[in-house]
Formats: C-alpha cells, sequence, structure tokens
C-alpha cells in the first residue's frame, strides 16, 4: 500500500462522517450528497503532493467539496432561474444550528453505508433517534446558491468575503443571500424572525 493509498484511508477512517455531513448539508439530494464526497476524496488523490497530515487532507477534501457544490449550484440557477426573494428586516437574525440538523444515518462516509441506514457502528440511542424532516426540507428547499452560501458560512465558518471566492460572486449577494437563507429557514421552521435573538456562530457575521 503506497502512502497515498494510506492517506486516503485514513481520511476515511477518521474524517469520513465529518466530510459526509458536510456533503449531506451542501447537496440537494441523498445522490448529489455521494457526489460530493467523491469529489472530496478526488480532490485529495489528485494532488501532486500526499498532504502530511489527516487535518490537511480534509481540509483539502472539504474546498474540493465546496468547489464542486458551487459550479453545481451555478449551473441549476442558469438552468432553473428564480425570482429573488422577498427581503426581510437585516435584524435580529435567525442563526441555524445547522450540525444538528443532521439526520443520525447521514453522518456515516456515503460509500461507506447507504445514505438511508444507519451507520453500523452507531450507538443504540442515535439509532434510534428520530429523523428531523422540517428541518432537512427547510434547507434542501432553498435556492442552491443560497443553500451553499449558508451551509459554507456556517458549518464551514468562512466569510462572507471567502464565500464570495468561491461563488464567483460579491460580498454583496453573500450576505444577502445569507439573510434571505435565515429568513426563509426561521419561516419554514415555524420560528418569529423579530423574536430571534442575534447569535453569532464562529465568530462570523
Amino acid at each position: 500500500m503506497d502512502r497515498r493509498t494510506r492517506m486516503l484511508d485514513a481520511l476515511a477512517n477518521d474524517a469520513g462522517a465529518r466530510l459526509g455531513a458536510f456533503a449531506w448539508l451542501l447537496a440537494h439530494d441523498d445522490e448529489h450528497a455521494a457526489q460530493l464526497f467523491n469529489a472530496g476524496l478526488d480532490g485529495v488523490a489528485t494532488r501532486v503532493r500526499v498532504p502530511r497530515s489527516v487535518a490537511r487532507a480534509e481540509a483539502i477534501a472539504r474546498h474540493a467539496m465546496a468547489m464542486k457544490a458551487a459550479t453545481d449550484a451555478r449551473r441549476q440557477r442558469e438552468a432553473h432561474p428564480s425570482p429573488a426573494p422577498a427581503r426581510v428586516p437585516s435584524t435580529p437574525i435567525y442563526e441555524p444550528d445547522l450540525a444538528a440538523w443532521l439526520p443520525p444515518h447521514e453522518t456515516a462516509p456515503p460509500p461507506a453505508a447507504p445514505l438511508d441506514a444507519p451507520p453500523a457502528n452507531a450507538p443504540a440511542s442515535q439509532e434510534s433517534a428520530p429523523e428531523p424532516p422540517e428541518q432537512a426540507s427547510a434547507l434542501r428547499t432553498l435556492p442552491p446558491m443560497t443553500r451553499v452560501a449558508l451551509v459554507l458560512h456556517h458549518a464551514d465558518q468562512r466569510s462572507a468575503r471567502a464565500i464570495a471566492r468561491v461563488l464567483r460572486t460579491t460580498v454583496n449577494r453573500v450576505e444577502a443571500s445569507l439573510e434571505d437563507g435565515r429568513a426563509a429557514i426561521a419561516e419554514a421552521m415555524g420560528v418569529p424572525v423579530d423574536t430571534v435573538e442575534y447569535v453569532s456562530i464562529g465568530g462570523h457575521t
């Protein structure tokens, strides 16, 4: 087994669940999540130099996944343009806890098990936990660019400027997408936007 193969194995074992969760949040459906996950692994496998650590390999994989998600979102937007969402007051802002929205069975890397099955080594309490369809629906029905921006900001702790580079758009557009995405999720979850206090996540606003 060569060094690159050993690194890919270590990445799947040590960070596969996190990468699978990240893919699930970025994706518009389970098939897309598997495609994003594989794009992340490909991003590591095709590097000229093998990453020196699993942490570095995971960062490379997450970036590759984000870039593919952004490309797919742009293509989807071009193929199916939608009207701009209604704007809402900028404050207070609903800050979704995206990590808490992951269905328990989606935390395993897609290649390891069917996307509709729980991880083989999941604890009993995790297997019995109910899937949160309202939250999943709220995130996955957002416009593609809005969903990707929201996930990169809240789940990957990227600034609006960094997200703008990935999405090839302006910082103002990213900030508007974040605001609209929060409002749409708050409405879908039945959270009164005018009663939610602003909470910063990861220091990014």
